[in-house]
């Protein structure tokens, strides 16, 4: 099965441009329906009724660190590439360390 994956470009605060990956394969549903909820965050919904969400976790300009959770997963997605870690302040500061 294809895995896909919606995101939210985090690199322009313009509006936001859609992107398909293959990140991991636990997100094994297609999404269905995206509301963006600002310039920040949006919400949507798989195939299957399954919520997903994305949000920046820093408010500051200079940390373009974003948070995609679908269920119990979750991964964040920056301006330096994807970031796996285990919570908020572990991604803050894997994605200080990229700089």
């Amino acid at each position: 099965m294809l895995t896909i994956l919606l995101v939210v470009e985090v690199f322009s605060p313009a509006a936001p441009a859609w992107a398909f990956s293959t990140l991991d394969p636990w997100l094994d549903e297609a999404p269905t329906s995206l509301t963006v909820l600002g310039t920040d965050s949006f919400v949507g919904m798989t195939a299957s009724g399954r919520q997903f969400t994305q949000y920046r976790i820093v408010s500051a300009p200079e940390i373009r660190l974003h948070k995609f959770v679908l269920g119990d997963k979750f991964f964040y997605i920056s301006d330096r590439g994807v970031v796996s870690a285990q919570g908020d302040l572990e991604a803050i500061s894997i994605y200080l360390a990229l700089s």
